[in-house]
């Protein structure tokens, strides 16, 4: 494709790629915005922490609007990238979001957080939240999400 400006589909699942491919997947998405991608699966690449905060800074600096699925499940993301997630919702950079799978990943502390942005109506079109392996001893969630979560989004776990 000689212009990636024109991308909807980027699946980048399962090359396990680690830390290096993060970083360099950031600075592709820096240099070339990526205006027009609607699906980003980066999933079982464990990235890590350090991986995942340079791709959702990367993320939140361009223009994310017709993104509306994101995976990052197995990818050991953090409670730091959690949190940069909700950060980043909170902003408007997911605004057209409506499939999330933050599946089997390591920011079990933030899952209350990202709850309560989500219920702030940050993420409109959110409709599918994956969280499986994700949550206190891997079962359950924490009561915000059992209790008068949104009721137009379908939890898996």
């Amino acid at each position: 494709m000689s212009d990636v400006t024109k991308l909807k589909v980027l699946n980048l699942s399962s090359i396990d790629g680690g830390v290096l491919f993060a970083k360099a997947l950031a600075n592709g998405i820096k240099k070339n915005h990526l205006p027009e991608l609607q699906m980003l699966d980066i999933s079982n690449n464990a990235i890590g922490r350090e991986g995942s905060e340079k791709l959702l800074f990367a993320l939140d600096s361009m223009n994310c609007s017709s993104l509306t699925e994101l995976n990052v499940a197995v990818n050991g993301l953090t409670e730091e990238g959690v949190n940069l997630l909700c950060v980043s919702i909170r902003k408007g950079t997911f605004v057209n979001l409506s499939k999330l799978d933050l599946s089997a990943n390591n920011g079990n502390a933030a899952l209350v957080h990202l709850a309560t942005v989500l219920k702030q109506d940050f993420c409109p079109a959110l409709r599918r939240l994956r969280l499986g392996k994700n949550t206190p001893e891997q079962g359950g969630l924490p009561p915000i999400f059992r209790k008068d979560f949104v009721s137009y989004i379908k939890l898996e776990y």
